[in-house]
């Protein structure tokens, strides 16, 4: 009969402990608690556990477990997902940066829990990304793990683009969040954002904004044209506490799969993980002292520089969009992604940074709504003058007038596609690669062996 420590940590399994208790006595083998990586975003939990099963050595593995607020057929596509995961990626991908499943999923209590190894097996020496923000070496390996997974994970291109307007794909992206009982739509109503409302206007300044949330509900708002979206295999909530490295960073593994995707857009991870590291950064700050040059840090604006409070998040976004649009120009379609990345900005800030901050409270409105100002201007219709601006708006119950006056001016109109891709020329593909002080691209994880590729160095080297 197996059995478990009495780590308290356990009980974090909730009504799914006394399932597990009833399964171990069916199965040999001991089981010890050791640390959680993290809870994500979804709500599952992760873990790292010994299993030891006489006579065969002992072993770490990772330990997931799902939401305890979701459904059974929900559980399931998460575990069907993991396992799609490995089934669907090339096989020196999967090697170097995946975690097979270790055994059946278990399903207790409607949930599913599911035991990973990691490849070298030692979990003690693989700690989160999360743990190295304040390394010298973090911005250039965000920017290794960005291009390693839309390149390296995708090298067979197994999907084509599809073809989508600015606002079907952010849509797509938000998904049941435009669901008006979402934590984002009651977020937002909290901030004083209508999502019917075209404009949005800060207290503290007459700028008025165009509203994020209804590019995403109003056709006619973004434009009519439609955009190729590049597509492959994704994490689907890429983050970082769900990148693991080991103690000399020349390796990554991707855990808690449960939201892979095989033809998802691949402009959504590198923002995702660059909203979260805003998240994890920006909590060990005043939110309020930096909130006004968040949105200049996420997507820089052209010669301007942020001031030094955030300058070292400023790095990190530097270099992500810097790698990512050189990937992109290399595989020849650089001006679209330059678009794409930012729409996918968008849904990002409004899917991790607006519950998130809001439900603190209203001092943090300027933080998630200024990450999209500057992204709006790319891809966005001015909105149009048959409504009224002064009745058609709403004020924000706090001002950001630093940044709305730097980004006053900042107006085009992407039905007239010569003027938008004149645009992403010069304010986006120019910050990102022609920058005053030049950074060498950083050197790239390796994967397994490829025939058809030469071998990367390390990402630190």
């Amino acid at each position: 009969m197996g059995s478990r420590d009495r780590n308290p940590e356990w009980e974090r399994l909730k009504k799914v402990l006394p399932a597990f208790d009833v399964w171990l006595k069916t199965h040999d083998g001991d089981y010890v608690f050791r640390r959680w990586i993290y809870t994500g975003r979804s709500g599952s939990l992760v873990g790292v556990v010994t299993h030891h099963e006489r006579p065969d050595p002992p072993q770490q593995l990772i330990m997931r477990i799902g939401a305890d607020d979701i459904d059974e057929n929900t559980a399931a596509n998460e575990v069907r997902r993991i396992r799609n995961a490995w089934r669907l990626s090339r096989e020196d991908f999967r090697e170097s940066h995946l975690a097979p499943l270790a055994d059946e999923p278990i399903p207790l209590a409607g949930r599913y829990l599911t035991f990973q190894r990691i490849a070298g097996g030692d979990l003690a020496t693989w700690r989160p990304l999360a743990e190295r923000v304040e390394s010298h070496a973090f911005a250039a390996t965000c920017a290794n793990v960005t291009v390693s997974i839309a390149d390296d994970w995708n090298r067979d291109f197994p999907h084509g683009p599809e073809m989508q307007t600015p606002a079907k794909f952010l849509r797509d992206l938000l998904r049941d969040k435009l669901d008006p009982r979402s934590e984002l739509i009651q977020s937002a109503a909290r901030a004083g954002i209508d999502p019917s409302i075209q404009w949005v206007t800060s207290s503290g300044d007459s700028r008025r904004l165009p509203n994020p949330l209804m590019i995403a509900t109003d056709d006619d708002m973004a434009g009519s044209r439609t955009l190729p979206i590049v597509r492959g295999r994704a994490h689907g909530d890429l983050n970082v506490h769900n990148i693991l490295l080991p103690k000399k960073w020349d390796r990554y593994q991707l855990v808690d799969l449960g939201e892979f995707d095989a033809a998802a857009p691949l402009a959504r991870d590198p923002m995702h993980l660059l909203l979260s590291v805003a998240a994890k950064w920006i909590g060990t700050v005043d939110r309020q002292l930096v909130g006004r040059d968040l949105a200049e840090a996420i997507v820089p604006i052209k010669n301007h520089r942020p001031p030094e409070r955030v300058g070292r998040f400023a790095k990190v976004s530097r270099m992500l969009h810097r790698a990512l649009q050189e990937r992109a120009r290399e595989k020849g379609y650089g001006d679209l992604w330059a678009e794409q990345s930012l729409l996918a900005l968008i849904a990002a800030a409004l899917r991790l940074v607006l519950p998130s901050f809001y439900r603190g409270g209203a001092e943090s409105v300027d933080v998630a709504l200024q990450v999209s100002p500057e992204t709006l201007a790319f891809s966005s219709a001015t909105p149009g003058s048959d409504r009224d601006p002064d009745r058609d708006t709403r004020s924000l119950p706090h001002g950001n007038g630093d940044v709305q006056r730097r980004l006053r001016g900042y107006r085009v109109q992407p039905r007239a596609l010569r003027r938008l891709r004149r645009d992403l020329r010069e304010r986006s593909v120019s910050r990102h690669t022609r920058a005053t002080t030049v950074v060498s691209q950083p050197p790239r994880f390796s994967i397994a062996p490829a025939p058809a590729r030469a071998s990367r160095s390390s990402c630190c080297s």
